[in-house]
């Protein structure tokens, strides 16, 4: 095995790590949502309350979930896929399509939405952009990086996927 299969081999199992602890630590943010949720309702009906802020961190901890999920079902080989076709190819086809894919698709696409979110992110930083109520968050802008991250997550895993595609193709990995 050269040197450079090896470092790429390690980089993608690094890239797979990092992927699966933050999607099992962007799930603890299902958990939050739902006890935000629930301080929600239980404010809104029983004391008349409402607090634009738990609504606003609901949003927060829902884009936490969603957007660092992609990273983590990605790595899992969870996407949708066409599978009356998929299921059809043999294994080396397969590979192809998911080696074209990433490289065509996802990694393009991912620095796409790296470049301008990282935009969007510093426009909204510069501004100390808040929510447009008065009682809700103060710091938007936070969500705006948590998007850049997550496509940065994105990103990452589709190099992974790159590399173990390759390594599947050239029968340097076993599946």
């Amino acid at each position: 095995m050269s040197g450079l299969w090896r470092f790429n081999r390690r980089l993608a199992d690094t890239l797979d790590r990092i992927s699966v602890r933050i999607g099992q630590i962007a799930s603890y943010a299902t958990l939050a949502c739902i006890a935000v949720i629930a301080v929600s309702v239980i404010l809104r009906y029983f004391f008349n309350r409402t607090y634009v802020a738990l609504d606003e961190i609901q949003y927060y901890c829902y884009s936490i979930v969603f957007l660092y999920g992609f990273a983590y079902v990605y790595q899992q080989d969870g996407h949708i896929r066409v599978d009356i076709i998929n299921s059809r190819l043999s294994d080396k086809k397969r590979h192809w399509i998911d080696l074209l894919g990433a490289l065509l698709l996802t990694i393009p696409w991912s620095a796409a939405v790296c470049f301008y979110s990282w935009q969007y992110f510093l426009r909204s930083f510069k501004i100390r952009e808040r929510s447009t109520e008065a009682t809700g968050l103060p710091a938007l802008y936070i969500l705006k990086f948590i998007l850049f991250l997550a496509f940065i997550l994105l990103l990452f895993q589709a190099v992974s996927a790159v590399v173990r595609r390759w390594g599947l193709i050239r029968g340097r990995l076993e599946k």
